[in-house]
């Protein structure tokens, strides 16, 4: 008895210590909420910017895990469509036009930036005027940065929570133009997020705009020439978001593309390396990634660059790019073992995603997205509450059987020897009619695919 038990605390020993030599794996994170860090927002027009530009600062306000990873984010400008000003913000003409912010203000982006911030992370914003852009253009909008940086290692009062050593830009549209052109010719950025990016606008033409699509490849080329000249891939890689809808027919003549063609994310997309992300919002429109519920030009900016009725909302859209950004930049700065974790987390997220229709993707290293459907497909999946995915082929048939019917109308001038298809959960059941009720089900058959085929056209 004695000897048995020795030999079990002999066993019992070993698998201890075999146990606490082991590695488990890490919990795996979820991107899509609020990191472990309450956020707060310093703001001052005490800086070098010009027109006393006010500085919007976003950081957590603990200090467990810091310093922290410096983001610059910069806002969008939609300069055509800043008619609207804010009835707040009063003044004379000129000093409203070159300090006031009335078109993609700081604050429109607030969800994104607090999100991001909460992974542990000092977000720096600041607001231009609408003068500024368009008569200075991106070419001196850079500039300021360097100034900007002197302030915050010197005389900004929460320095003490910036690493400066890593370093990162995000934008928004023409944001995100500037987010290119810094991460194209400062070694000391180390990488780029991009929301729905815009290069070269048809109000932002000349030689103040210089194309950020071709300085990423190391051409210098300003606006005035388009299209940009053929090129390669740049060697950096960068986190990319896009808007889906797009207008077309007499609505894209009345109203231009607020993400014209070879200046989007796409075009971004295909100018950074294939290491780089790529996620489009099938549905989203340009303005869906920020938000603002004040008196201000955002509602007639959203409505200009989005469908009548939207098929997403702000919030979802506003979701996914703040979890891609918050993603990478883990990826980027903190590629530890729960940030691995974490990313399969998120690229199943992606795969679930594309399964429902919400967006596309690109992303190395994640699993295939779901198969490409045609939009008659998509109306009966959301009719059958996607119980046709469990038996993908028979949505398929279903709508080649109503093709069949529709073109032969044998119901209608038969009762006997007809044979319709019946959709139920999924699986394909057929059954023999003769009855009136019967040859009306598959008249509904027709019409709810005729409907089906005609709902692209209204959209």
């Amino acid at each position: 008895m004695a000897l048995n038990n020795r030999w079990f605390l002999i066993f019992a020993t070993s698998t201890l210590l075999l146990c606490s030599a082991m590695v488990l794996p890490a919990f795996a994170q979820d991107f899509s909420k609020n990191g472990n860090h309450t956020t707060k927002k310093y703001s001052t027009s005490a800086t070098p910017l010009p027109y006393n530009w006010t500085v919007d600062i976003t950081y957590p306000t603990d200090d467990k895990g810091g310093p922290f990873p410096l983001i610059f984010m910069f806002n969008g400008m939609e300069a055509s469509l800043c008619i609207f000003l804010d009835s707040s913000r009063l003044g004379s003409i000129a000093r409203l036009f070159n300090r006031h912010g009335t078109c993609c203000q700081a604050a429109w982006y607030t969800k994104t930036v607090e999100h991001v911030a909460s992974w542990g992370y000092v977000i720096v914003q600041y607001t231009t005027g609408i003068a500024y852009p368009l008569q200075n253009g991106e070419k001196d909008e850079v500039k300021v940065l360097a100034p900007l940086l002197e302030w915050l290692k010197s005389d900004c009062p929460i320095k003490n929570k910036i690493d400066f050593s890593r370093k990162a830009v995000m934008g928004h549209s023409r944001g995100g133009k500037l987010a290119s052109l810094h991460y194209a010719t400062r070694s000391d950025v180390a990488t780029a997020v991009l929301i729905d990016p815009v290069d070269c606008s048809p109000q932002a033409l000349g030689p103040t705009h210089p194309s950020a699509i071709a300085k990423l490849v190391g051409l210098d080329i300003d606006c005035s020439r388009k299209p940009i000249p053929s090129h390669g891939r740049s060697d950096k890689s960068a986190a990319v978001i896009g808007s889906g809808y797009r207008r077309d027919g007499i609505a894209s003549w009345l109203l231009p593309s607020c993400t014209p063609d070879d200046n989007n994310a796409t075009a971004f997309s295909a100018t950074l390396s294939d290491k780089s992300w790529y996620i489009s919002m099938v549905q989203a429109g340009h303005m869906q990634f920020a938000e603002s519920n004040g008196l201000d030009a955002y509602a007639a900016l959203n409505l200009a660059c989005g469908p009548l009725a939207f098929k997403i909302s702000n919030a979802d859209v506003i979701s996914e790019a703040r979890t891609m950004a918050v993603a990478w930049f883990e990826s980027v700065f903190r590629p530890g073992q729960s940030t691995k974790s974490g990313l399969q987390a998120y690229m199943q997220h992606l795969q679930t995603q594309s399964r429902k229709g919400v967006l596309t993707y690109r992303v190395p290293g994640a699993p295939p997205a779901a198969p490409e459907t045609t939009a008659a497909e998509a109306v009966v999946s959301s009719a059958t509450g996607g119980a046709e995915r469990k038996n993908p082929d028979s949505i398929r048939e279903f709508m080649q059987a109503s093709t069949l019917y529709s073109s032969g109308r044998q119901a209608d001038r038969a009762d006997t020897s007809t044979h319709i298809i019946h959709h139920q959960t999924g699986a394909l059941k057929t059954s023999r009619w003769g009855s009136r009720r019967r040859r009306i089900e598959g008249r509904a058959i027709c019409r709810f695919r005729e409907l089906a085929l005609a709902l692209p056209w209204l959209a």
